[in-house]
């Protein structure tokens, strides 16, 4: 079985719109490639949420769970999806968007080196990936593009509509965070340009950049 995460964000601790057309975005392709649709939710006080995505037909929740991710920064959240999709290896990760996911899925696919493809308005698939369609330049050029199985992804805004109301139990996952509030707190002091012996980069949350 095929496994597609939707990345879910919540916006004043409720589940956000583009939360919910991300759902939208995955239902026809979902069916067509038998595949399981899981949403993963990444910071603290997850459980009252979960109920949330029954009511839009989602069945299936994965949460990682800390008050160490209570303010659900965008590179701890890609670190922690990150950390999962390597050990469990899904053919789609999709983030909206917008700025937050933007910083999401980048931090995915640097820690995982699963490609990234970002503002995508349809995906199909075919024996050997996806297609995805992406407008450029405000809409005046409209490309396809092919990525492999195992892609990190993000949907326009606006382009899918909402799942129609159900009402389903979902199955919660709960997991505990692969980072340690130690780690969350550490900071990358200095990197040299070409220097791989020390942490990676990709390891920081926050990078100030200079010269």
């Amino acid at each position: 079985m095929k496994h597609f995460w939707i990345v879910g964000q919540l916006v004043n601790n409720q589940v956000s719109k583009a939360t919910s057309e991300l759902l939208g975005s995955l239902h026809e392709l979902a069916s067509e490639q038998l595949a399981e649709v899981a949403v993963v939710l990444v910071g603290s006080d997850l459980r009252m949420r979960a109920p949330s995505f029954g009511r839009m037909g989602q069945p299936m929740t994965i949460l990682i769970e800390s008050e160490d991710l209570k303010n659900r920064d965008s590179g701890l959240v890609g670190r922690e999806i990150a950390d999962l999709a390597q050990k469990r290896k899904p053919e789609l990760i999709i983030a909206p968007h917008n700025q937050w996911g933007l910083e999401v899925a980048a931090k995915i696919s640097a820690r995982t080196k699963i490609p990234l493809v970002t503002d995508i308005h349809s995906i199909s698939a075919r024996e050997d990936g996806f297609v995805l369609d992406r407008f450029a330049f405000g809409g005046q050029i409209k490309s396809k593009i092919w990525t492999p199985h195992s892609s990190v992804i993000t949907i326009h805004p606006g382009v899918f509509d909402s799942p129609r109301s159900a009402d389903i139990t979902t199955t919660v996952e709960m997991l505990e965070p692969a980072t340690m509030a130690s780690e969350i707190k550490r900071t990358l002091d200095h990197i040299e340009p070409g220097d791989d012996s020390g942490p990676s980069i990709a390891d920081s949350s926050i990078i100030v950049a200079c010269g």
